[in-house]
């Protein structure tokens, strides 16, 4: 007979993928008292937790159906719910902003969706962590409203392309790496965070492009 208590699941990995949870609950929490700037830190804290539970599950070799499912429902609490309810609330709850929100959140499940039932060594569509890095950018270097609109549902539209990325390797470190640099971003004074927000969001997509099209896509 299978193992069915919930400590047979709990693995390392899936302790740094409950920190993320939380961290998603605990940023929507501060939306609710309308703390947006803490809200936004949380999110870029959960990225590090979240790139770090995959990188200790490659590392050793652990990386089981509860975990892959446990990531995923972790990700749409941190980066698909509590980033549409900033853009939402940074948008005074408008119907327009409402509706990107939730387009945002649908798409992000789907894409999440989709990548559970595959088995691959490719991402397929935006990952959910890199739409909520620009959205929370988006919020914080306070561009014109329209336009955080128009790319949130760029956004959106991109989670549930078709287009290919190629996944970190087993050791992962590039990734680990590169959310570290996530969780400096979160630690940035107010008075600087606006303006740094701003020059990550012309260099991310930059380099996102750039990756994108050295991929062979079929």
């Amino acid at each position: 007979m299978k193992e069915t208590g919930i400590r047979a699941f709990i693995s390392l990995p899936n302790l740094f993928t409950f920190i993320n949870a939380t961290l998603g609950l605990f940023a929507i929490y501060f939306i609710i008292l309308d703390n947006l700037i803490l809200s936004s830190r949380i999110v870029l804290l959960a990225i590090f937790f979240d790139s770090f539970d995959g990188f200790l599950a490659r590392k050793k070799n652990i990386a089981a159906e509860f975990g892959k499912s446990f990531d995923s429902l972790s990700d749409i609490i941190s980066f698909g719910v509590a980033p549409a309810f900033i853009f939402i609330s940074s948008n005074n709850n408008s119907d327009v902003g409402i509706l990107i929100g939730f387009t945002y959140v649908l798409c992000g499940l789907l894409r999440l969706s989709r990548f559970s039932i595959l088995d691959t060594d490719e991402y397929i569509g935006l990952p959910i962590t890199l739409g909520a890095i620009f959205v929370i950018l988006i919020h914080l270097s306070n561009i014109p409203k329209y336009l955080g609109g128009i790319f949130v549902i760029l956004t959106s539209l991109l989670f549930i392309s078709s287009f290919r990325l190629k996944r970190p390797t087993k050791k992962g470190n590039s990734l680990v790496m590169a959310s570290i640099l996530f969780v400096f971003v979160s630690l940035v004074p107010e008075t600087m965070i606006g303006q740094l927000s701003i020059l990550l969001l012309i260099v991310l997509p930059i380099i996102f492009i750039f990756y994108l099209f050295r991929y062979p896509q079929s």
